[in-house]
Parts: C-alpha cells; structure tokens; sequence
C-alpha cells in the first residue's frame, strides 16, 4: 500500500496523506495478525465457526418457520370471522 505525498504545503493535505498512511498501516496490522492466527489456529477455528453458523441457522428456520405457521393460524382465523 502506497500513500502519495502531496505536491503543495498545506498542512490540511498533509494530514490527511498521514491519516490515510496511517490507515494503510493499521490495516497491514490486522492482515498480518489475521495471518498469524489463521496460521495458528486456523482449521480448528473455522470448523467451529460454521458449527456455529450452522446452529444458528437451524434454530433461525425453526423460528421462521414458527412464525409462518402462526401467521397462517391469525390469517385463518381472520378469515372464518
């Protein structure tokens, strides 16, 4: 990542190229980070991970499918009053 340096003396310019080199910087952080805890960790955390998900998607289709059904009782409900 490469941050131009500005082609004037305003300080605003300046700033705002070491706040976007500072960015860039942080962001190469985490990348790097990530890296290493992927290198580390990384298989046996993403089965977790989607374990996870997928629980939670189950238990998301349940309480989808809970809710249609008693909107399905409301409508039928509605329709025979």
């Amino acid at each position: 990542m490469h941050v131009d340096a500005p082609n004037t003396d305003d300080v605003e310019a300046w700033q705002q190229s070491v706040d976007r080199a500072k960015i860039n910087f942080t962001v190469a952080e985490q990348r790097r980070l990530n890296l290493e805890l992927d290198k580390q960790y990384g298989p046996s955390v993403w089965k977790e991970h989607f374990k996870q998900n997928h629980n939670m998607q189950e238990a998301m289709a349940a309480n989808n499918q809970k809710v249609l059904n008693e909107i399905k009782e409301i409508n039928r409900k509605r329709k025979f009053s």
